[in-house]
Parts: C-alpha cells; sequence; structure tokens
C-alpha cells in the first residue's frame, strides 16, 4: 500500500506489553505517533519530560477529520492511537509536508518493557475520504438525537399531567 502526502489513513493498535519487565503482565497498549518532515529522532535525555516533540525537530501537525477524543492530541503535534481501554485506532489526514511517521509506545522508560508474545503492534490502512465521517453531520444527528429524546421527555411528561 501506497501512503502519500494529503492521504487519510487510519492507524490500528494490537496488543499490549508490560511497561515494568514483566512478561507474565503484559497489560499496557497505549501507543503515540506524530508526523515529520524529515528522519530525525534526537537522542533520550533520559529523563522523562512529558509528551513532548523535543526529540523530532521536523515534528508537524496532524489533522484527525473526526477531531480529537479527550486527551488524544498532545502538543500539537503528538497524537495518541490508542490510549488505554478508550480507543484503539484513529484516523488522521497526512500533512502535505509530512515524510516521516514516528510511532512509539506511550511510556516514559522502554529500557523495561516487554512484549514477550510478539503481539504489540500498529497496522496502518488507507481510508477513502466516503468513510470518514463529517463532523458536523455527526454533531447534527447527535442534537437531533438529543432534541428527539428531549421532545419525548416533554410530550410524556404533558401525557403524565393529562392523567
Amino acid at each position: 500500500m501506497e501512503i502519500n502526502r494529503g492521504d487519510t489513513i487510519k492507524l490500528d493498535q494490537f496488543g499490549s506489553f508490560s511497561p515494568f519487565g514483566d512478561p507474565t503482565d503484559e497489560y499496557y497498549g497505549s501507543m503515540w505517533a506524530v508526523f515529520s518532515t524529515n528522519n530525525n529522532l534526537l537522542p533520550s535525555s533520559g529523563e522523562y519530560d512529558g509528551a513532548t516533540t523535543d526529540r523530532v525537530p521536523g515534528a508537524i501537525n496532524a489533522t484527525l477529520p473526526n477531531g480529537c477524543l479527550p486527551a488524544q492530541c498532545l502538543d500539537n503535534s503528538i497524537f495518541y492511537i490508542s490510549r488505554g481501554g478508550a480507543f484503539s485506532s484513529v484516523i488522521v489526514q497526512v500533512p502535505t509536508n509530512a515524510q516521516y511517521l514516528f510511532i512509539g509506545a506511550a511510556d516514559s522508560v522502554f529500557a523495561d518493557n516487554v512484549d514477550s508474545n510478539r503481539d504489540f503492534a500498529v497496522s496502518i490502512s488507507s481510508v477513502t475520504p466516503a468513510t470518514v465521517p463529517e463532523p458536523a453531520f455527526t454533531l447534527g444527528s447527535l442534537v437531533f438525537g438529543a432534541y428527539s429524546i428531549g421532545l419525548r421527555f416533554l410530550r410524556n411528561r404533558q401525557k403524565a399531567r393529562n392523567i
């Protein structure tokens, strides 16, 4: 599969790993990603200072057509593919100036990570624009649904008064 700038892609996270070196307790599966204009990845300072793009000097902002779920987009460039049980995939548009995509485990120390069954992975697939729901349509559906529920509630309440 060829991925081009401007394409919309879906990143799915699979499996889990142990963030503390215990191969019998592989429960963690969060991973994040960032697009970059180049393949420069600076060395780690060894100190965790939060999720930043300090090590990726070419980091660029990504567009998530469906918007960001709470705590899914960080530092204007970093986005979670998965975060705990909250979600396990993301739909993102490849920026026009992107040349590389960095993906990594969302962890502060990597040396003690263990994936003994080698199932911690990500898949990348192309998404046609027709399969990406329009945010306005989704919001409109939610608003209409909430309005319908509210209208039904008011009708039932009025019927109860008339009895």
